[in-house]
């Protein structure tokens, strides 16, 4: 949702139904994507805009200051610089970093239990250049690929 005070300043809610420990996690590390991903387009070259989550089931406002939602729950950054655009210019670098693995030939997978550089030989450039955004253990679940790693899943 875009909203616009009467000063002119414009702000994106994300209104979630559920996830309010994982909002609060990914404001946190500054990895809210989905809110860069609507920050990059209203902002289009201009003031990046303020930006929030609204948890409907827990009636919760997470944001990451108060500059824009003044009675929010404030989640206070491990990274810092912090907000849309830093997030999305890291997710630039990160986007880039993967291009160049494709390019070589290489497709990162999550397996659980596994680290980017085990294995025998030659060896990718498979850490991202920023360690946070590296895909954890429970990315698993999004992975496509499982039945062609040689792990099984645990029923």
């Amino acid at each position: 949702m875009l909203v616009e005070n009467s000063a002119g300043l414009k702000a994106i809610v994300d209104l979630k139904y559920n996830g309010h420990a994982g909002k609060r996690d990914e404001l946190a590390n500054n990895l809210q994507l989905q809110l860069a991903v609507y920050g990059y387009l209203v902002a289009n070259g201009t003031r990046w805009p303020e930006s929030a989550f609204f948890i409907l089931k827990k009636c919760a406002l997470l944001s990451q200051n108060q500059n824009y939602f003044p009675s929010a729950d404030i989640v206070r950054t491990k990274a810092s610089p912090a907000g849309l655009e830093v997030c999305w210019k890291e997710f630039e670098a990160i986007w880039k970093w993967r291009r160049d693995l494709l390019d070589q030939g290489w497709i990162e997978l999550t397996v659980e239990g596994a680290k980017p550089d085990d294995g025998t030989g030659p060896k990718s450039n498979s850490a991202p250049p920023i360690e946070r955004w590296l895909a954890g253990d429970e990315e698993d679940r999004f992975n496509d690929f499982d039945a062609l790693t040689g792990w099984k899943e645990d029923e």
